[in-house]
């Protein structure tokens, strides 16, 4: 399985929070499955440490890449396929920008978002948690 780590299943795995499912833990754990993180998500840690809404131990990017880094997972870039497949998401309930990005391209590239958040569901993006 191809999963895409929401920014908060990211940063709860390498932090070995208790907030991160049982189940997701065992999916990402399971080296059958290739995990994805996306490059939206370390813009949003960028925004928020620079707005200091957020903490982390280093830089954001070296934050992600080293961790990233560390896991083997995979970096998913921004591209046109994904910004066409934004275009075509429904006006629901997920408002956050970076989150939009993340349903456009679990989407367009099928794969199964990792996250806790509820709202992915009204974009009918296939959810794991």
């Amino acid at each position: 399985m191809q999963l895409l780590l929401d920014t908060h299943a990211a940063l709860w795995w390498w932090t070995d929070d208790k907030l991160l499912s049982r189940r997701s833990y065992s999916a990402i754990e399971d080296d059958r499955n290739i995990c994805h993180v996306s490059i939206a998500s370390i813009w949003e840690c960028v925004i928020k440490c620079a707005t200091k809404r957020m903490r982390l131990p280093a830089p954001a990017c070296e934050f992600f890449i080293e961790r990233m880094k560390d896991n083997a997972f995979s970096l998913l870039p921004l591209d046109l396929r994904h910004l066409r497949a934004l275009e075509g998401l429904p006006d629901a309930r997920l408002r956050d920008p970076f989150d939009r990005l993340l349903a456009a391209q679990a989407g367009a590239d099928r794969l199964t978002l990792v996250s806790a958040d509820k709202a992915f569901d009204a974009l009918r993006v296939k959810r794991l948690w």
